[in-house]
């Protein structure tokens, strides 16, 4: 089971993939509750209580009632369901680090995945010798994530300037890289991993940022690491080849799929 925090266009996007690939979800988003948007919403102590896997796509909201800060606190992770993992991929500060730390020397968490870190452009090294995988907060930080906020930009300036304002294309056209994933075609679960870690090397990201904080001028190689990883590109850009015509997962993923 998969329990989503926040039910956004990144989160939904999330329980959407988790559809397409047969995993069962848990979905958490109060604001939306709220406004009756849907009505499989649950709270976040009955979320955690039955997720195996615990993921966040919160905005980071210091007061009010749907404060995200610290989130995550010894309280909440008391409620895990025990050997859960945690994944953070929103706001560093949506969790308490020294409860997480906590919790996995006490096994209460079995694992946590982050790319977001409290304190950052100075991630605690402590924290992330101590992740799962550890990565430099570029979740959301590839080409065509920037050529989405460039055009978001531009269409403001169109409103401003009362007039059409034009960007260089976002390379929609490209031809895109290969990923040839035959070999693997018999053990779905592996020629998965095989594409995903083919788009996106994860544990490229984590020894590099292992080695950073190891380090002495951690900030400026942080931020260096998300500038050598913002030229990464989405799923979009890969065509998966090799694979059975009627295998639909990866389109349905974002991959182009060769005939």
């Amino acid at each position: 089971m998969i329990g989503i925090v926040g039910v956004g266009r990144i989160g939904s996007i999330v329980a959407d993939w988790c559809e397409v690939l047969g995993l069962r979800t848990l979905l958490c988003d109060p604001p939306r509750s709220r406004r009756g948007d849907r009505t499989d919403f649950i709270g976040l102590d009955a979320l955690l209580a039955q997720s195996d896997i615990v993921t966040f796509h919160v905005p980071l909201l210091r007061n009010g009632p749907d404060a995200t800060w610290r989130l995550m606190n010894e309280r909440s992770i008391s409620a895990c369901k025990s050997g859960a993992f945690l994944i953070n991929t929103s706001r560093g500060d949506a969790v308490d680090e020294t409860a997480l730390q906590t919790a996995l020397a006490q096994h209460k968490l079995a694992g946590v995945v982050l790319d977001v870190w409290a304190g950052e452009p100075n991630p605690s090294a402590a924290m992330v010798r101590a992740a799962e995988l550890a990565t430099p907060h570029v979740a959301g930080y590839s080409v065509e994530a920037r050529q989405r906020s460039a055009a978001i930009i531009r269409d403001e300036l169109s409103r401003f300037a009362g007039r059409t304002l034009t960007t260089a294309s976002a390379g929609s056209a490209e031809r895109g890289e290969s990923i040839d994933i035959a070999q693997g075609t018999n053990d779905r679960w592996g020629a998965l991993r095989q594409a995903l870690f083919a788009a996106c090397n994860l544990l490229e990201m984590d020894a590099a940022l292992q080695r950073v904080v190891a380090g002495k001028n951690v900030s400026v190689e942080f931020d260096g690491l998300r500038q050598r990883f913002a030229s990464r590109r989405e799923f979009g850009y890969f065509h998966i080849a090799g694979v059975p015509a009627g295998e639909s997962i990866w389109k349905k993923l974002g991959f182009r799929q060769d005939p």
